[in-house]
């Protein structure tokens, strides 16, 4: 009994000693909790440069992936403008989600409704402070849930 006990005991803690090394395999980035960063472009990474308003390509979400949506903007000018998350059913356009985003910054926006994940989407950035270009860095994830979404 002390032979099974002592054995048994060799192997507990050689395994505790080894599961830290498995564990440090992940990859794993930190980020700073001050600073937005882009959410990963499960749908929508592309950049934008025009006069006034400029406009993304439309791009179905897919409805298995969840009812969670992330838009970004990374604005390149030193004009503030907004940013809009327009959802496309048919040949109308509805507007379900915007943000103001500050010269030469960045901002996101969640939006969630039941359904979501079926619908089709673009978004369109709007110079607002002076009518001027438009340039900058757009980004729309979808996601599961908030669970699944990373803290940024």
């Amino acid at each position: 009994m002390n032979r099974f006990t002592s054995m048994a005991l060799a192997l507990v803690m050689s395994l505790c000693v080894s599961a830290p090394a498995f564990a440090s395999e992940g990859s794993f980035a930190a980020v700073p909790s001050e600073e937005v960063v882009t959410p990963h472009p499960r749908l929508i990474a592309q950049s934008l440069y025009k006069t006034n308003t400029d406009k993304t390509n439309s791009v179905a979400a897919n409805p298995d992936d969840g009812d969670y949506l992330r838009f970004y903007y990374r604005n390149d000018t030193k004009y503030a403008c907004t940013a809009y998350l327009i959802r496309i059913d048919g040949t109308r356009e509805k507007v379900v989600g915007s943000m103001a985003v500050p010269g030469e910054d960045q901002n996101q926006a969640i939006f969630f409704r039941a359904g979501a994940g079926s619908g089709t989407y673009k978004i369109k950035v709007e110079n607002t402070e002076n009518g001027g270009l438009v340039s900058g860095y757009a980004a729309l994830a979808q996601y599961l849930d908030l669970t699944d979404m990373p803290d940024y």
